[in-house]
């Protein structure tokens, strides 16, 4: 009996730790829509924008200009290269709490002429750590006259 009551209160301890609760379990992050890949702008630079603020690089202008913008300058930054005649990039910053789940979906709404970038935040566990996402995304090149809506929506817990 105390041996049965011990193991049940090990079992018990793990599945509500942060990183092995039911609900952080499975794949934590999932793209739709119109995204072709997840990317970042380099693999080596601090990206510093303020959360829910929404990027559309669209030219090498776009880029050059992020670049000088919202990157720390102490670091030895290179840009990664991008066939930007073909696709556009679309970033929004995101902090989360402990673990999470993403779902990050692009569609289209021609007769709105307007592209949503939607992002879902599913956060899960009871641990204290943040994590901060600049979310960038590749996606076929932005159709002349579209703009682009980004929207953050929250599970609640």
């Amino acid at each position: 009996m105390k041996f049965l009551l011990s193991y049940l209160i090990v079992v018990l301890s793990v599945l509500s730790s942060c990183e092995k609760a039911p609900k952080c379990w499975g794949k934590s992050n999932v793209n739709a829509g119109e995204i072709i890949a997840d990317t970042t702008l380099c693999a080596n630079c601090t990206f510093l924008a303020n959360e829910n603020i929404g990027f559309v690089i669209k030219s090498e202008a776009d880029l050059n200009r992020i670049h000088a913008t919202y990157f720390r300058k102490a670091d030895e930054c290179v840009l990664n290269t991008f066939n930007l005649s073909k696709y556009t990039l679309l970033g929004v910053a995101t902090l989360t709490k402990c673990n999470y789940k993403i779902k990050k979906k692009v569609t289209i709404d021609d007769n709105l002429k307007t592209y949503f970038y939607d992002i879902e935040i599913d956060e899960c566990g009871n641990c204290d750590g943040t994590n901060y996402r600049s979310n960038w995304v590749i996606i076929p090149k932005i159709k002349p006259g579209y703009q682009v809506n980004f929207r953050i929506f929250r599970i609640p817990k």
